[in-house]
């Protein structure tokens, strides 16, 4: 086996998709498929699920990414520095989180590495698998993750709210109980944004009768006012001076309700790959230093 096969592995998993992987390689398609080809007779199995454009980790693949990606990143944090921007350390956060934690991750990681970071901002779910497959060194991103080898940190907690237009009967009660939103249709972010959680938000309303379940398109956020001055229209959101929705999504004449029974845990954090071999463990030192301080109770948001 070689370190060839195992970088030809990581890409095509990391992109799905030959063509694009062999582009990130600086390589043709038909070499990178033959490499993998290859290395799946050596292991005896195949290495993906092949469907049109797509291709899908088998269980083998599964079970082999983790060791691939730690090999190949191993062996790149053995090479000279590259000149330029190339090996830089690579950062990431997700643009739906409150800007202080972003603005933190900046200011963290510009102290630590001195030649700088090479930033990206993407949703959570992207930010994962570039974490996952060694694209990325650390990232703000939306909690839960159950991936085994990346490691969390929690920074903040949501306090989720109803948000319905202030002529609106529920904006008279002060508070709320999700069951009050059965004849409603509920807007909420969609959950390609961190699926877990937004799955949960969702089995949350679901559980108490809400059936009207609208994702919003992350496109086209200037739609969520004339939306919420429908009859009974509400939007689960933040009253986060600093979040991304915070000056698109209230309108002057809007109300927002504490909700006292949503109970799930919908957070933000710091995620990295553990064991990390890259940049001479500044990527830990980044993690310890994001506020609020290991320990500490996590920032309601």
């Amino acid at each position: 086996m070689e370190l060839s096969q195992l970088r030809a592995f990581v890409a095509t998993s990391r992109e799905r998709n030959i063509a694009r992987a062999a582009e990130a390689l600086n390589l043709t398609a038909s070499p990178v498929s033959r490499t993998i080809k290859d290395l799946e007779k050596q292991l005896g199995g195949d290495l993906f699920i092949r469907a049109y454009h797509d291709l899908q980790l088998t269980e083998l693949g599964e079970r082999m990414l983790p060791a691939a990606v730690r090999i190949v990143t191993q062996a790149d944090a053995m090479l000279p520095p590259r000149p330029g921007r190339e090996g830089l350390p690579r950062v990431g956060a997700t643009p739906w989180v409150p800007a202080r934690f972003i603005d933190d991750l900046h200011r963290v990681a510009g102290e630590v590495f001195e030649r700088g970071v090479d930033f990206d901002s993407d949703v959570s779910s992207v930010l994962l698998n570039s974490l996952r497959h060694g694209a990325l060194d650390v990232a703000i991103v939306h909690l839960p993750v159950e991936v085994p080898e990346i490691a969390t940190r929690v920074l903040g907690r949501y306090d989720f709210q109803a948000i319905v237009m202030s002529r609106d009967p529920l904006a008279q009660q002060g508070s709320i109980v999700l069951a009050d939103l059965q004849e409603y249709s509920v807007l909420t972010m969609p959950r390609m944004m961190q699926p877990i959680p937004m799955a949960a938000l969702h089995d949350r309303l679901a559980e108490h009768g809400v059936r009207d379940q609208v994702e919003v398109d992350l496109r086209d956020f200037m739609s969520i006012r004339s939306r919420l001055r429908h009859p009974r229209t509400a939007m689960l959101t933040t009253t986060a001076p600093d979040a991304p929705l915070a000056t698109t999504v209230y309108p002057g004449e809007a109300t927002l309700l504490p909700i006292r029974d949503l109970e799930i845990d919908f957070l933000v954090g710091v995620a990295w790959r553990e064991p990390n071999f890259a940049h001479g463990g500044g990527v830990d030192e980044v993690v310890q230093r994001l506020h609020p301080p290991p320990g500490a109770p996590p920032v309601v948001i």
